[in-house]
């Protein structure tokens, strides 16, 4: 989704795609962005109440603020002032996704703007944006989009 997000951006700033492509894929990837926020969310405990709510937007945040670092579970738990169990099955709860997932969606849609310059060496983005190697980077986007690095550069820059 957020390849497609891109692409379409790149696309638009170059100027090859015409008014009509540009309103329709618009239609679609908002229709998609629904459609996904409505799958297979995980309905809220019956105990989940606003305090949940608030620390799962806080977790998110501070995830958002710092997804370079690699602050540990206890380490954010202790920012937020929760227990690291508790933290990690409220955000699941409030968010359908891991603590580790969600910062790692991140990182990964963060690379899509670095992507689109061609000069820009994908190993040196790899370790700018916390993955253990270029192999790590590689897998991780092939996991989440697909394609490789070069892949996906090509199709943002073509």
């Amino acid at each position: 989704m957020y390849l497609a997000q891109r692409t379409f951006l790149s696309r638009l700033k170059r100027g090859t795609m015409d008014n009509l492509e540009a309103e329709e894929t618009i239609i679609s990837l908002v229709s998609q962005v629904i459609a996904r926020a409505t799958a297979g969310r995980a309905m809220p405990h019956p105990r989940s109440n606003d305090a949940h709510r608030d620390l799962g937007q806080r977790a998110r945040a501070m995830v958002l603020e710092s997804f370079d670092e690699h602050l540990s579970v206890a380490a954010l738990a202790g920012k937020l002032g929760a227990s690291a169990f508790h933290l990690c099955r409220v955000f699941r709860e409030q968010t359908g996704m891991t603590l580790h997932g969600f910062r790692l969606d991140v990182r990964v849609r963060s690379v899509l703007e670095r992507l689109e310059d061609p000069r820009a060496d994908l190993s040196r983005i790899a370790a700018d944006f916390g993955f253990a190697s270029h192999s790590h980077f590689s897998t991780m986007l092939r996991r989440r989009f697909g394609y490789t690095p070069r892949a996906v550069r090509n199709s943002l820059t073509s």
